[in-house]
């Protein structure tokens, strides 16, 4: 005979786990130190640690963000309480604020760093390199990245990362935005590359050993055409 569990009883037995998870959730967080906003602890590894313990917790986005309220003391607490009057039910928004608080500086300068040291990797694509750079720029002038002002910085700054025989075909002519300069360092960029195949080419010829006649060098080359 099959035993059927009435729905009174399936009911009691969820609330049960609910409440087991939610009493675990809870002495997971008191193990949780508070964060107080001072720089010995990053806040950023900090929220690391509240997410993986209320992740599982099946919490509505108010709860969790009363239970992240309740962790933040002295100088947090206040940073919070001033952003819950701009965000007070979205935790996504209050997170990025609170990140941003804490760590906005560092992350503009360690983008700032990034987009001066930036140059064309061996080998990448033109394209690929512009898509790079301009990412970088965004995020290491994160106010003042699509003013037209600031659009000279980052041609220029794709300029010098060029490789020396690219900037003298780029470096002194004038381009009306960032995308028109790409498109022409794109094309200048294949034909060097299809001169550098030609020279090679020639080279190969002329490495040939001498006992060889031209008409075998001849037929060399255009078996290396054919796979090119």
């Amino acid at each position: 005979m099959a035993y059927c569990t009435s729905p009174t009883r399936a009911a009691t037995v969820r609330d049960l786990d609910d409440f087991q998870n939610n009493q675990h959730t809870f002495s997971r967080l008191q193990l949780l130190p508070s964060f107080t906003g001072s720089p010995i602890t990053r806040f950023d590894s900090w929220l690391e640690s509240f997410e993986s313990i209320v992740d599982g917790s099946g919490w509505s986005e108010e709860k969790t963000i009363q239970m992240l309220r309740a962790k933040l003391t002295d100088r947090a607490f206040s940073v919070i309480q001033a952003i819950l009057k701009e965000h007070p039910h979205d935790y996504e928004s209050i997170k990025e604020a609170l990140l941003d608080h804490f760590h906005g500086d560092e992350n503009v300068d360690l983008y700032l760093q990034k987009f001066n040291k930036a140059k064309r990797k061996p080998g990448e694509k033109v394209v690929d390199y512009a898509l790079r750079i301009q990412e970088i720029f965004k995020r290491a002038y994160p106010v003042g990245h699509s003013e037209k002002s600031f659009a000279v910085i980052l041609m220029q700054k794709f300029i010098e990362g060029l490789d020396s025989k690219l900037q003298t075909k780029v470096k002194y002519k004038e381009f009306k935005d960032f995308n028109e300069l790409v498109a022409a360092t794109r094309v200048y960029a294949l034909r060097l590359e299809a001169l550098e195949t030609d020279r090679e080419k020639q080279e190969f010829i002329r490495s040939i050993d001498g006992s060889q006649d031209t008409s075998s060098a001849e037929q060399i080359v255009a078996v290396i055409n054919v796979k090119d």
